[in-house]
């Protein structure tokens, strides 16, 4: 149906709620990811309904889905979708990613935290119950017919006209940024009514109240921006008028945080006709950019607001919520106009006032919708195997730095460098004017054409989406749950400092017995024996913490361990003799990186500033030593005992021996306890002790079996079993801090 009214010269011809016919001419999904990363549809709108009852077709196509995150080809009219692998924290997560690839435990941590924190973006294409379209007409379109009608004026005799006039003029016109006071935004709109009832009005037009800025929204906020996913009630920043904050903070939206409606509703003292006159400042989000001035990221609004309060006027029509409309000039209003982020504000500097009725049986957006939402995401199976083939297909085509470099470089010289406009131009917007400013003579015909003129629709095609419903407009008067002054966190991102200790210092010995047939099949027997001894040293970590419910958590963490390893091996012969020259010793670093994931049980709720706790869970961990201990290499050690360098063990961890840098993949099982400290809304400090128990690593029998090992069996490598018993415990005491959403 059609949300604004179409006017030709000031005259009305096709009135708000008019119903247009389509089809869905085409439709591409994504499906597994095989064929298409993208999905696109093509929809064509070809049949409306006249109010004297007549059909009148008509060409066009579709101009643009308001505040989508699909975009719209301009030559066709076909929507295409998004691609998955090109979100911002899909881009974010493959830069990150490949730095640590020459780290498989980093790489592993890496990848699982950003699957855990943020989503992978569903490319599908929904467009749910008040979707809202612009279309452009191909082609001429005669109606025959004549002003459909408006609204009557607020003011009817000329002393109605002068206070009306002395109240416009008493309002104040501009907001100030909490911070700092700067001017910012210009009120376009007042409203005349009761306070639940401007509520309804607005929840029945598919408004929705935005949420406080809370550590909870501000993540799921980054979430949607990252994801490329839309977040209803999202947060606003806070505006002031007089030194007070809005009673109402409205926005409309369809499924990006990028671009969205979003008015602040002030309560002034006046009063009109013995209702309270609420006063209201509207913009239009248009995408996210890069402010230079302002050092951060910025909303960039459609300059021309003019546009807006157009919008919420032909919105609040629709639902028959507004008895009278009239446009009042303010030419004291300065001309040259910016808002608190430095955006210039284009406008005719007048004033919608809207005179509001009772609202007790609003027409909705969504009032002729019966059909449920058809599925959306599809079976979790599916959507597993679309990520893993997106996710690959792109790693493929683009998961290298070199191409990701280049792509974040050019993004970001265009953000610094362009203007903060839409590239495109948008179709202006109509509003419903008072009856007395027509000029045209009534009853004549008019005819409208394509190319300047697009019509803005509003599509009931699927039914209200059931995973993420719109929240309705609180009126006042109606409970709220209380919020403490610091709300509860959702995620932690932490980084510690410690020191990493080994139970009793020492891993205990090794021992090899070396077995090689020689001609006339004698055997000679060489024993080796390891007397391993590790030094405590220090720990870096990062950890990724999600409150998932009042008193678990869940926990993953890279940890970065590193202490003092002392090697002394000595060759015996048969007799058990040592060999005097064979005997080798050398003090070398011992790594262990390690991923783990930890259940947090947590002794108070979320909501408190400190929370000690109990964690418990599993381990991978990949132990190496930073050198080669034998670098020179005399008897028995001659068999292939020679530095490879961590170079060759950061690319084939798990092959290389471990005597010439290579590392031992091990799992464990770690838990320990700690207490975390909220220091603020943003930072927390922690203290943890942890405990990491797995097998101990057996360097000598790895090393020597892959480099004195034939393979036609002339030599052999056995351990000794008495000395490859024992368990590797790692202790870490560590304190850091984590910055909370």
């Amino acid at each position: 149906m059609l949300v604004s009214p179409v006017m030709v010269e000031g005259v009305m011809l096709l009135p708000p709620g008019t119903p247009v016919w389509g089809k869905i001419a085409s439709v591409r999904r994504v499906g597994l990811g095989l064929g298409a990363e993208t999905a696109s549809l093509q929809l064509s709108f070809d049949e409306l309904e006249l109010p004297d009852g007549r059909w009148l077709r008509f060409g066009s196509k579709v101009l643009e889905v308001e505040n989508a995150r699909e975009k719209v080809d301009p030559v066709t009219g076909r929507i295409k979708g998004i691609r998955s692998t090109n979100t911002p924290g899909f881009r974010a997560a493959g830069v990150l990613t490949s730095l640590a690839a020459v780290d498989p435990i980093a790489l592993l941590f890496s990848s699982v935290s950003f699957a855990a924190v943020l989503r992978f973006s569903e490319p599908e294409i929904r467009l749910t119950a008040g979707t809202e379209l612009f279309i452009r007409l191909t082609e001429p379109l005669d109606t025959g017919l004549a002003d459909t009608g408006t609204k009557p004026k607020l003011a009817q005799t000329p002393v109605e006209r002068r206070a009306l006039a002395e109240l416009v003029s008493s309002l104040p016109y501009r907001t100030q940024t909490k911070s700092g006071e700067k001017e910012s935004d210009l009120t376009n709109l007042v409203f005349v009514g009761d306070r639940p009832a401007i509520a309804r009005a607005f929840s029945a037009a598919g408004w929705v109240e935005a949420d406080e800025v809370t550590a909870a929204t501000r993540y799921r906020t980054l979430r949607s921006f990252a994801e490329s996913q839309g977040y209803q009630q999202a947060p606003m920043s806070v505006l002031l008028l007089g030194g007070e904050r809005a009673v109402f903070n409205l926005s409309k939206n369809l499924n990006t945080f990028q671009r969205r409606h979003h008015l602040r509703i002030w309560e002034t003292t006046a009063e009109w006709d013995n209702s309270r006159v609420f006063t209201a400042a509207a913009t239009h989000d248009l995408r996210i950019s890069f402010s230079p001035q302002q050092k951060r990221f910025i909303h960039v609004i459609d300059e021309n607001i003019d546009n807006e309060r157009a919008k919420v006027v032909n919105d609040l029509v629709l639902t028959g919520c507004v008895e009278a409309i009239e446009t009042r000039s303010r030419p004291w209003v300065p001309l040259d106009l910016h808002n608190g982020t430095g955006q210039r504000l284009d406008t005719d500097r007048s004033v919608a006032v809207l005179r509001m009725n009772s609202c007790q049986n609003p027409r909705r957006y969504d009032h002729n919708v019966t059909a449920p939402a058809g599925p959306y995401r599809g079976p979790t199976i599916e959507r597993g195997f679309r990520q893993a083939f997106l996710t690959v297909r792109n790693d493929v085509l683009r998961g290298n730095l070199i191409w990701q470099g280049i792509w974040f470089g050019g993004q970001g010289w265009r953000m610094m460098t362009r203007r903060n406009r839409m590239a495109t131009r948008r179709p202006p917007r109509t509003l419903l004017e008072d009856a007395d400013r027509h000029n045209l003579e009534e009853g004549a015909p008019t005819a409208f054409h394509g190319g300047p003129f697009a019509a803005e629709f509003t599509s009931s095609i699927v039914g209200p989406t059931s995973t993420e419903p719109r929240a309705p407009v609180r009126p006042a008067g109606e409970p709220t749950l209380a919020r403490p002054g610091w709300t509860p966190v959702s995620v932690e991102l932490g980084f510690s400092l410690g020191q990493s200790m080994f139970c009793h210092s020492s891993v205990g010995p090794e021992g090899v017995i070396i077995q090689r047939r020689v001609a006339g099949g004698v055997r000679q027997l060489f024993a080796l024996a390891a007397g391993n001894d590790i030094s405590p040293g220090y720990s870096v970590g990062g950890t990724v913490t999600l409150n998932s419910s009042r008193w678990f958590s869940n926990e993953l963490g890279f940890q970065y361990l590193r202490g003092s390893f002392q090697v002394g091996l000595a060759g015996v012969d048969p007799r058990g003799m040592a060999i005097a020259d064979s005997v080798e010793e050398q003090r070398v670093g011992l790594l262990t990186r390690q991923f783990s994931y930890s259940t947090l049980l947590n002794f108070r709720p979320r909501e408190s500033r400190w929370r000690p706790y109990i964690a418990f869970g599993p381990a991978l961990q990949l132990v190496h030593l930073t050198d080669a201990p034998f670098r020179k290499a005399r008897g028995v050690f001659r068999f292939g005992l020679n530095n490879l360098g961590m170079l060759q063990a950061a690319y084939n961890f798990g092959h290389a021996p471990p005597l010439e840098g290579g590392g031992i993949f091990q799992a464990g099982l770690q838990g320990g306890g700690g207490l975390r400290v909220r220091m603020n809304q943003r930072w927390m400090l922690r203290m943890d002790y942890r405990t990491t128990v797995s097998r101990k690593p057996d360097f000598l029998t790895r090393s020597l079996a892959a480099a004195i090992e034939m393979p036609d069996g002339t030599t052999e490598v056995q351990s000794i079993p008495k000395l490859a018993t024992g368990r590797l415990a790692q202790q870490r005491v560590s304190a850091g801090f984590s910055f909370t959403f």
